[in-house]
Formats: structure tokens, sequence, C-alpha cells
């Protein structure tokens, strides 16, 4: 009796537990209906770092276990699109049920008007509607993805909540810049699916894959689009693109020009105590500016055999160049008495330029056998050159001067068959990829060791 009552007083303790580790709640809208696929995101305090990322289902519910294990405050962010966003204080347990209020969606100056997206959840596949709806009047591919439910994207990054960063494919082709993104328009894109669970025709690593499929256009002859937006931050930053195509019968050819050149300014004040034998304390202040250019030209051609099968070919050249430059300034204190005050900075820039070609077929077989058919080749060179220079009024001074680069060559295959059978699908195939890397490090002043490697991989 006394084993059996202490092993259901643990299974209530760990129960409590756990429930005080649970952060949940519902979201309705002024009208009392649930608001499924929001994005909830859980942040840390004070300084607002990613903690976890959710989704509501259908019903607007939704649940975080074991997210805050030290019991600390957090801030939970919803999202949703065509409502205003809600931020609240949180600790653990219910957060009962929260109200969003509708809202007008604004790009730039402009209020755009149109209906919200639809949603189809179907086992671990969510696909987002995007053709003539509010997403579609975004900007690009970029924009779009910061709004799909169980997505996180940053300064040229995409991550899937609790997944990693997913394998992009835009109508079968995988990309493998993400700059591919800022170049599709919004209006060009009729759905994304998010495959958060994907099948055996991926490779065991990829933990989440994002599928976009562009809309058909209809007509012939020629068309094109000119885009340039501009901002400013600390500093002013600008792209501009230049889109062209002809489309005869079954033949579409196209072309484009993009550029983008970026410039921001971050600041950043810190103050460190270390309690030792002796109080110290760090005092830093510094200012990173940095820029980066881009410049990609793409061309190619893709041609519709008929309504099953389709063909193409796409040649890409990117050339990039970046300058930073971080100055630090750190006053040291000793027991309350000043002790050294030194400075550090850190100069870098770097160029690089990228060949990529990638040819594919899709296409149905008979009645029912899908064939997805992709061969790609990527070639790169990068170089950069680093300067580092340390003043200090107790220790000694230093320079290191550094320069690095590297060599890369892909090349890649892939051939995957599918064929229903019975309630389910059949798939077969193969992917093989193999990788050149030739990298070099040259330390001037010989405090690193000098580094040559080259590394041939081969992956199926």
């Amino acid at each position: 009796m006394k084993k059996l009552l202490l092993l259901t007083l643990c299974l209530m303790v760990k129960s409590l537990s756990m429930q005080a580790q649970t952060i949940s709640g519902k979201l309705i809208d002024e009208h009392k209906q649930p608001i499924g696929f929001a994005n909830i995101v859980v942040l840390s305090l004070p300084d607002s770092a990613f903690v976890a990322g959710t989704i509501s289902d259908e019903q607007g519910k939704f649940v975080f276990d074991k997210v805050n294990q030290d019991q600390s405050e957090k801030l939970i962010q919803i999202s949703c699109l065509g409502y205003e966003s809600l931020h609240q204080h949180v600790v653990t347990g219910d957060v009962g049920v929260l109200s969003l209020r509708s809202s007008a969606i604004m790009l730039g100056e402009t209020v755009i008007t149109g209906r919200r997206p639809t949603y189809s959840l179907k086992g671990a596949s969510l696909t987002t509607n995007v053709e003539n709806t509010l997403l579609s009047s975004l900007g690009t591919a970029h924009d779009v993805l910061k709004r799909i439910p169980g997505l996180k994207t940053g300064d040229g990054t995409v991550e899937v909540f609790g997944k990693g960063t997913p394998i992009i494919y835009i109508n079968g082709r995988k990309i493998r810049d993400l700059s591919e993104l800022e170049e599709l328009n919004s209006r060009d894109i009729a759905k994304i699916e998010l495959i958060t669970n994907p099948g055996a025709e991926y490779d065991a690593e990829v933990k989440s894959v994002l599928r976009i499929k562009t809309v058909r256009r209809t007509g012939e002859g020629w068309g094109g689009n000119v885009r340039s937006m501009l901002q400013k931050g600390r500093l002013w930053s600008n792209n501009q693109q230049l889109a062209l195509n002809y489309r005869k019968n079954n033949l579409d050819i196209f072309g484009s020009f993009y550029y983008n050149k970026q410039k921001r300014k971050t600041g950043q004040e810190d103050l460190q105590t270390v309690y030792t034998d002796k109080l110290l304390e760090i005092d830093g202040d510094s200012e990173s500016p940095y820029s980066t250019e881009n410049i990609q030209g793409e061309g190619g051609a893709n041609y519709q055999l008929n309504e099953n099968n389709s063909l193409g070919v796409r040649y890409t050249y990117n050339y990039y160049s970046s300058d930073s430059h971080v100055y630090s300034l750190f006053r040291v204190r000793e027991n309350n008495l000043d002790f050294d005050k030194f400075d550090f900075t850190n100069a870098m820039d770097g160029s690089g330029e990228t060949h990529k070609v990638n040819a594919y077929y899709n296409g149905v077989w008979g009645r029912q056998l899908n064939v997805d058919f992709n061969v790609d080749w990527l070639y790169s060179d990068n170089d950069t050159r680093q300067n580092i220079m340390e003043n200090s009024m107790n220790e000694e001074d230093r320079t290191v001067h550094s320069v690095s680069g590297s060599r890369n060559n892909l090349y890649a295959c892939k051939l995957v068959f599918s064929h229903p059978v019975f309630a389910g699908i059949l798939q077969f195939g193969t992917e093989i990829s193999l990788t050149n890397r030739h990298s070099h490090y040259v330390n001037e002043e010989q405090i690193m060791n000098d580094a040559f490697d080259k590394i041939t991989s081969c992956n199926q």
C-alpha cells in the first residue's frame, strides 16, 4: 500500500510538473469563430529571442509542451493574415481564449483588399492557396513565406517550426540559392505546400520540404515586368528586377536581371560583471556597418510536350560582394578601479560568383506512372580577406591578416517514379550527388597555421 501511494504521488507530481511547463490557449475572431492556421511564437524576455513556434489547429487551439522549464516569464506573439498581431506575457498554463481583431493588410502605404488564403491540411502536409488571394499582392515569394503558417523567416533565411531549414522546390526543381525567392513575384505563385514529415523520396536527413507551384501563364507573344524597391533603415538599401519572356505555342523562353544592394548598421552595448577573488566589470560598445551587393542574370526555356509532360533548362549566374567593419571598445575595471582599455577592429571584405545549370523533365507515362527527373550542375568560387587589429593599454598590440576561400563543384541527379497503389502511392528511384571542394586559409603573421583542404564526396 505504501508503494502504491508513493507511485501515485510521483505520478501526480510529474503530471503537475508537465502542466507547469505547458502553454496553451485558443484563438477566436470578433464573431467568436475559431482562427485556424495562425502562427504562435514563444519569445524569451528581455531579449525577445525565439524559443519555440507552432500553429493553431482548425478549432483555433494551440499548445506548447515543455517550453518553459525555468518558469520564467515569456512573451507569446500571435500573427495571422487579416488580423492584428497580438502580444501577451505568459509564464505557464492555459492562457484561455484570445480574440484577434480584423485589420486591413498594408503593403507600403497601400491597403490590400481581397480574400484570405485557404488552407488544406492532409496528414503532415499543409497547402496554402496563394493565387487570387491577399498573399498574391505582397511582392515576392520571400514576402509570402513570411505569412505561411509554420514558417519563421529572417534576413535571407527560412525555417520550419521544430524542423530547421527546409529544402525548397519551385515547380519540382530544387533551388540551391534562396535569392531565387526574391526574384519570384508573388502574383506568379499558385500554391505552397509545407511537408513536415517527408517521405522516402527525400534524403533521410531532410526534416521538412517546401514545394512552390507557380501559375501557368496563358497567351502568346512578349511579356515582362519591372520591379524596384527602396528601403530606409539607418542606411538606404535598394533592389531592382527586370524579367522578360516570350511564349509561342508550347514554348516559353525567359530571361531576367536582378540587382540588390543592402546597407546595414548596428550598434551594441554590453556590461559584464565577473565575481571571482576580484570584482571585474567589462563595459563595451560596438558598431557594425556592413554592405552587400548581389547581381544575378538568368535565362532558359520550358517546353510543354502535352498536358502531362514538360521539360526545360535554366542557367543562372550570380555575383556578390560584401564589406563589413566592426569596431569595439572595451573598458575593464578591477575592484572598482580602472584596469585596462582596449579596442578591437575587424575589417572584412569578400566576393564570389556562382554558375548554375538545371535541366528537368516532369511527366506521366501511360495513365498513372509519374516521372520526376532533375539534373543539376553548380560551380562557385569565393574569396574573403580579413584584417583584425587589437590595441590595449596593458597588453601587447596585435594585427592579424588572413585570406580564405573555396572552389566548389556539385553534380546532382534525381529520378523518382511514383504510381498509385490501392489507397497509397508507391515511389521508387534514386538521387546521386558528387561534390568537389577545394578550400584554403592563409595567415600572414602565422599566428594560425595555413590550411589547404580538398574534399570529394559522393552520396546516393
